[in-house]
């Protein structure tokens, strides 16, 4: 197997990984008015950039892109929990935040939907998530 597709399979696990971290946490959230309680935690679309995996998490109360570093990674760029920095993609710059998942670590985000009231299953979160990421790795038409 060549390079690419074990950093693929790593971003991949590491995606993975953050949906169970997201999983535990969810019973603490079964209460919140915003909670979806038709929608399941999922990672979509993770794949490695600038040494990083890239993906979208869905949540039955959030639907975000998420970055974390890969374990043979960049570290990401420094910062506190809360604070932001932008992240170059071929579809061009989006603005994230550094945050902190319980029992993984950091992982910095950039909320798509939320509440996630909308989304009427699963599947129609699935396929959003899917065009969304999708869209973030297509390279802009002009300048970026």
């Amino acid at each position: 197997m060549n390079a690419a597709g074990a950093d693929s399979r790593t971003a991949q696990a590491l995606g993975l990984r953050l949906a169970a971290g997201y999983r535990a946490v969810a019973p603490r959230l079964a209460d919140v008015p915003i909670v979806n309680p038709r929608l399941e935690v999922e990672a979509i679309g993770f794949r490695p950039h600038q040494g990083w995996a890239v993906g979208v998490m869905v949540t039955p109360w959030f639907m975000n892109i998420a970055v974390a570093a890969l374990e043979e990674g960049p570290p990401l760029p420094p910062g506190q929990p809360g604070g932001g920095w932008s992240l170059r993609l071929p579809a061009g710059g989006i603005g994230l935040t550094i945050g902190q998942l319980e029992g993984f670590g950091r992982v910095d985000s950039a909320s798509l939907f939320s509440p996630m009231e909308a989304f009427p299953d699963p599947a129609t979160a699935r396929v959003t998530a899917m065009s969304a990421i999708a869209a973030l790795f297509t390279p802009a038409a002009g300048p970026v």
